[in-house]
């Protein structure tokens, strides 16, 4: 990732335009929610061409703003589930957004010393 982003700002001054195949690729990129494999597939392309194609800062500037709307959606949809009153939406949201509140979960671990003495020593206990 570090590598594609040396290359988009080598690139910075090199803005080509887009062509019509990476225009239809945005649309289809929108319509599926930004899913990058289920994109390529229906416009019949790589995800190597698609990599190639973000080295275009045009591009890659149309590709996260659509990344960003489906960020935006997904919120609208998590708050009409909460507003539904859809626990699992409740609890997510809660785990997320209310941390400061103290809604977060925890893994309670129980120290019982070195486990391999414990297995063996239940091991030894069935033989006898």
């Amino acid at each position: 990732m570090a590598d594609l982003m040396n290359r988009n700002m080598e690139n910075k001054g090199k803005e080509k335009r887009l062509t019509k195949k990476q225009k239809q690729f945005l649309k289809v990129f929108a319509e599926n929610v930004g899913n990058v494999s289920a994109a390529c597939q229906k416009m019949g392309i790589s995800r190597r061409t698609y990599y190639y194609w973000i080295e275009n800062p045009k591009f890659l500037e149309e590709i996260d703003f659509i990344e960003e709307e489906s960020i935006d959606f997904a919120e609208s949809q998590l708050k009409m589930n909460i507003a539904d009153r859809k626990e699992a939406s409740i609890f997510f949201y809660l785990k997320t957004k209310g941390k400061k509140r103290g809604y977060i979960e925890q893994v309670e671990t129980k120290e019982v010393g070195n486990p391999w003495v414990v297995l063996a020593g239940n091991s030894i206990m069935k033989n006898e």
